[in-house]
């Protein structure tokens, strides 16, 4: 059965790009892997979907930089997947679910550096002295 990846806008929620595929899919930053996505926060070969022993959606992350996050739980090994559920790789936010769609084929996404993960900018909102709007170094 065919699944369908979207990749959803940060701000609006919105799918700004749609992938059918056949589990297991490779995702990273690679433009040969099943779902390539040019993000210079996303991995090379950031992670896998795949079907486990109970035939569940599942996720494994390939010790990527930034981290694989199933309904915002980092991954550490693998997860399984709700459905509708939503996985973040890096910075990017995708939808997965099943679907009676064709298969798309691999089409690159995007114009990132394919040799080097960007690591992503963290800033914790629990202390107000580390972000500030005003801050002109920021």
């Amino acid at each position: 059965m065919p699944y369908k990846l979207q990749l959803l806008n940060p701000a609006s929620g919105k799918v700004e790009r749609l992938w059918v595929v056949k589990l297991p899919a490779v995702v990273g930053r690679d433009p040969s892997v099943d779902v390539p996505i040019g993000d210079a926060s996303i991995s090379r070969r950031h992670c896998e979907f795949f079907l486990n022993a109970e035939e569940a959606l599942s996720v494994r992350d390939f010790d990527s930089l930034n981290g694989t996050y199933v309904d915002d739980r980092k991954v550490n090994k693998r997860a399984t997947v709700d459905p509708n559920g939503l996985v973040r790789i890096g910075s990017v936010c995708l939808k997965i679910e099943a679907t009676q769609d064709p298969v798309t084929p691999n089409l690159s996404f995007g114009r990132a550096n394919v040799d080097t993960t960007q690591p992503m900018q963290v800033i914790s909102l629990d202390d107000p002295d580390e972000f500030s709007l005003d801050d002109p170094e920021d």
